[in-house]
C-alpha cells in the first residue's frame, strides 16, 4: 500500500512472527531503491528497524521470486488469491509456520507444468482454514456429530457442515466428502474439476470481509 509521498507500507508473512507490516521508505521514489523485491508472492530476508510497532526496512535480500505465476493469467490471479489469504489468516506478531509452508508449497505448485485446477483452490483453502485453528467440520455434523447424508447443509457461522438436526444452505454429503478428500489430499496431489465456493465463503466469514482477490477467480477462469 503506498503510504505518505513517497513511502510504501509492505505487508509480511513470517514463520517466526506472523503477519508483519514495515515501511519501505522512498520505494515509490526510486525502481532502484529496492529492485523490485517487495513484488507479490516473492521470498525475501528482511532486516527492518527502528522505534514502535511499524519498523522501516534496512535491508532486503530476494531469495526466490515466481516466475511461470507472473506470465499466466490464471496463475497471477491464484498467486495473489494465495498470499492474501494466507497473509490475512496467519496471526499479527505469532508463529505462523504451518500457514507460511502451505504458502510456500502453494507457490512452488504454481510454478510447475501442470495447469492449476478448481481443485487445487479448494484444496488450499481447507488447509489454510485448518491451519489457522478455524477449519469446518466436512465429515460430520458440527452440532450432533452424525454421519452426513442428503439432505446436509452448511452454515459457515455455525462449524460448518450440518445433519437434518439445524437449518442452512442445502449441500451434498458427497461435496463435503469431496472438500474432505482434498483438504487431506498433499497440495502437490490435489487435483480435478470439481468446483465450489463454500469455503471461500467460510474464509470471508472468519475473516468480516470479503477477500480482495476473489474477483480475479471469475467464472471460467480456471482450466477444469
Amino acid at each position: 500500500m503506498d503510504l505518505g509521498e513517497s513511502d510504501r507500507l509492505i505487508r509480511l508473512l513470517s514463520p517466526r512472527i506472523g503477519r508483519v507490516s514495515v515501511v519501505a521508505r522512498r520505494a515509490r521514489a526510486s525502481r532502484r531503491r529496492f529492485a523490485g523485491a517487495f513484488e507479490v508472492g516473492n521470498e525475501v530476508v528482511v532486516d527492518a528497524r527502528g522505534k514502535g510497532d511499524l519498523l522501516a526496512v534496512s535491508m532486503v535480500e530476494l531469495v526466490r521470486a515466481p516466475r511461470a505465476a507472473r506470465d499466466d493469467l490464471t496463475r497471477i490471479a491464484l498467486l495473489c488469491f494465495g498470499c492474501e489469504v494466507a497473509g490475512s489468516l496467519a496471526p499479527e506478531h505469532a508463529p505462523a509456520e504451518r500457514l507460511y509452508g502451505l504458502l510456500g508449497h502453494w507457490l512452488s505448485r504454481l510454478e510447475g507444468s501442470a495447469p492449476p485446477t478448481p481443485a487445487l483452490r479448494i484444496a488450499f483453502e481447507a488447509k489454510a482454514l485448518t491451519f489457522a485453528g478455524l477449519g469446518p467440520r466436512l465429515s460430520t455434523c458440527s452440532r450432533c456429530g452424525a454421519g452426513l447424508s442428503d439432505p446436509a447443509t452448511w452454515q459457515a457461522d455455525s462449524g460448518g457442515a450440518h445433519a437434518s438436526c439445524s437449518f442452512g444452505k442445502p449441500v451434498s454429503a458427497d461435496l463435503l466428502a469431496a472438500l474432505e478428500a482434498l483438504r487431506r489430499a498433499p497440495l502437490a496431489e490435489a487435483g480435478g474439476a470439481l468446483e465450489s465456493w463454500l469455503l471461500t465463503d467460510a474464509i470471508e466469514y472468519h475473516l468480516g470481509r470479503g477477500l480482495n482477490t476473489r474477483a480475479l477467480l471469475g467464472t471460467g477462469l480456471l482450466a477444469g
